[in-house]
């Protein structure tokens, strides 16, 4: 029999390397159209303020933050403890949008690992400085260790924000959005975040899965756009914060229905269900800043 892997939460609190990554207009206008998202915000804009990047496009830059786990963090664990990594939630903190040209440094830590009954919970927080040295996005990245023990009860290095869960209410309005046999493989490859369940169908059958599945940060980012356009006019530049859970996977082709479950002055509640009714996303939340 295998020998389960274990982990404790001494691992909480170990910092990365500093890593480098500088946006570009390709980066972002190719994130937009993986997800086809025509803003003009995202693409060659006549406006004066510029161009900026997606809300979601963020996590272009963490995915190869978590790729080099074992070279950016001194630990010493065996190599398979991220073999079976179950992406759980995001929660974004959007200090000002990233834009062409940011050269960003950023700075990572494990901030939280807890038992969870697939495994073990793991929060990675990160914070990128532009070149002039100011804070312009904080990262919790959380994600689940399949088929890892945590041998304690876990521990954060600081309060975690929490995603949260609206409950059941009737939805202020719904979006259909439809979603392609090829969306897995555009976001894929316009965006390089490569995982082989969302493009390979023998690989994702072997751990269980029915057949590919659509990647977890691609349905929150069209159901954020979803969100920019019905309530922000189209325009995503006063995004602050945004979060969700992935609680179900998306098989492709299939029909997605955004939700707006609240509406605040600042800030807008949502979930998601597939063409079966099932939740693949709960707990959204979009924030704005203060005009």
């Amino acid at each position: 029999m295998k020998k389960k892997i274990q982990i404790s939460s001494q691992i909480v609190g170990a910092r990365m390397k500093q890593y480098h990554f500088k946006v570009t207009f390709r980066q972002i206008s190719n994130f937009a159209a993986s997800i086809s998202d025509g803003n003009e915000r995202y693409f060659n804009t006549p406006k004066a303020n510029g161009i900026i990047a997606h809300p979601l496009f963020a996590v272009r830059i963490s995915w190869g933050i978590v790729t080099k786990i074992f070279e950016l963090w001194d630990m010493t664990l065996p190599a398979e403890i991220f073999s079976n990594l179950l992406h759980h939630s995001e929660y974004l903190i959007h200090h000002r949008p990233l834009k062409p040209g940011d050269e960003l440094t950023i700075q990572g830590e494990i901030s939280g690992l807890f038992p969870h009954k697939l495994g073990a919970e793991i929060v990675l927080k990160f914070d990128s400085f532009d070149q002039s040295g100011q804070l312009v996005l904080t990262e919790y990245v959380t994600a689940i260790l399949v088929g890892v023990k945590c041998l304690d009860d876990g521990k954060t290095t600081h309060e975690l924000p929490e995603t949260g869960r609206i409950q059941p209410a009737v939805p202020l309005w719904e979006e259909s959005l439809s979603v392609t046999r090829l969306a897995p493989y555009l976001y894929d490859g316009c965006n390089d975040i490569v995982y082989p369940i969302h493009t390979d169908v023998s690989c994702a059958r072997s751990v269980g899965l029915p057949d590919i599945v659509l990647q977890g940060t691609a349905t929150l980012a069209m159901s954020v756009s979803t969100i920019i356009r019905k309530e922000l006019e189209d325009d995503p530049r006063p995004v602050k914060v945004v979060a969700g859970k992935f609680t179900g996977i998306v098989v492709p082709p299939n029909q997605l229905t955004v939700r707006l479950l609240k509406k605040g002055t600042n800030d807008f509640s949502f979930d998601i269900i597939d063409q079966n009714d099932k939740f693949v996303l709960r707990g959204g939340y979009v924030s704005i800043r203060e005009p």
